[in-house]
This record gives C-alpha cells, structure tokens and sequence, in this order.
C-alpha cells in the first residue's frame, strides 16, 4: 500500500515556513528541530500528514535522516507513525506541556538531593545563580542559565540523572528565554534562591524552588500557545 502524501497546502506552508538551520547540524537534527518548531508554531496541525518523501524535498536532505528523526520524533511524543500511512503530526495540549516540565522540575529536584547529599562545593552554583540575578538579555540568559545547569549536574555527579535530563522532552524550540513571555523573571526569580539553598544544604526549599520554576514556565508556554490559537483541547 502506498504511504499517504502531505497535502498540498500543508506542504507550501511548510516550504514558506522552513527555516535556516546551522551546516553543523546533522540531518536527523535538522528533522527534529524542525518539525518540533512548526509543531510549536502550529504550522503543522494534530493529525497532519508528514510523508518522508515530501519532508526529505523540503528539507532538502535524504530519506535516510528523515526516517531516523521522524522515529526520535515518535519517542518523544511529536509524531505517530502509522502503518501504510507515515507519520502523523501530534498537537500540543496543555496536559502534554505540563507534563514534560513536571518531569523536568522533578529530574532539577533530584539532581539536587544528590549535589546536597554530596555536600558539593556550591560556589560555581552561587556564581552562576547570581549572574542570572543579574542578566537582563534573553542571550544572556541562555548562557548563564546554562552555566548553572552544568554546574548543579556537575556537583551532582549523578550519570544516570544526567541522561534523563538529556532526555526529558523538549516543548520550545529555539531560544527559550527570547520565546516564552516572562522566561527571565521566573529565573531570576527562582534561581538564585535555589542556588543558595543548595548551597545551604536545604535540598527540600530547592527541590521547591524547581518545581515552582518549571511548573511557572509550562504554565506561560500554555498561554502562550492558547493566544497562538495552537494549543489543542484535552485528549479524551
């Protein structure tokens, strides 16, 4: 049976709607990164038809890397693949955002149970904590945020831990804190205390801290994508 083909306005829209992608980036990324952010974007819709041959035009790559990051894409919930069909774009409902930031504020709580348990050096923490206090610039925020990320999975020292954060989904494409409207404040306003809770040995207030950080961020990216007229109504 030959597999379904994108329909013809969905494919212009994504062809109008591609963007420039890094030449570093390997194609299985390309595919990935792309179809999360017209997903995100809601240029693909629930239910969609993504055919490889068509998604290898647009992209201008090979089937090969297309099939390898629709099958990623299928893991992390972004598509399904059906049988004598392809693959079938999945919307983003609130329960679906809410639920990757949950897991990603509660794999933050038990990165720092471990750096406390540890009683890890926190000064590298409470650097880092401080220059997100400080930084007003969504390109700074990034960096920093991300410095203090690498350090709380340094001080943790936690290989499995580490792995599910590699792994935990991924709802924003792009530059988080230039995307989701009021990104910055809910940093500045959680990791500084978390960073001087960890510092502190009080695992519990951080683990707090992170769970109210992230379940603040879901929470913006859900209005966010109801304005967008993109969030899909609950699953039944």
């Amino acid at each position: 049976m030959p597999r379904a083909r994108m329909d013809p306005a969905v494919k212009t829209k994504l062809l109008a709607a591609r963007t420039a992608e890094p030449a570093t980036r390997s194609g299985r990324d390309l595919v990935v990164e792309q179809i999360r952010r017209w997903v995100f974007e809601g240029d693909l819709r629930d239910g969609d038809v993504i055919s490889q041959e068509d998604l290898a035009e647009i992209l201008g790559t090979s089937r090969i890397p297309v099939r390898d990051g629709l099958i990623s894409l299928e893991h992390g919930g972004w598509v399904i693949i059906e049988p004598g069909i392809g693959a079938r774009a999945v919307g983003l409902d609130a329960a679906a955002v809410r639920d990757s930031f949950d897991l990603l504020g509660h794999i933050w709580c038990l990165l720092i149970r471990r750096a406390v348990e540890r009683d890890a050096d926190a000064a590298e923490l409470l650097a880092a904590a401080e220059r997100v206090a400080r930084t007003r610039t969504a390109v700074q925020m990034s960096a920093v945020n991300s410095q203090f990320v690498a350090a709380l999975r340094h001080a943790a020292k936690a290989p499995r831990l580490e792995a599910a954060f590699d792994n935990a989904g991924r709802i924003v494409p792009g530059d988080f804190f230039a995307t989701v409207p009021h990104a910055m404040p809910v940093q500045r306003e959680h990791v500084p205390p978390m960073g001087a809770a960890i510092a502190a040995g009080n695992a519990d207030e951080a683990c707090r801290l992170a769970v109210s950080q992230h379940a603040s961020h879901a929470h913006n990216i859900v209005e966010l994508l109801r304005r967008r007229g993109v969030l899909m109504p609950p699953r039944v």
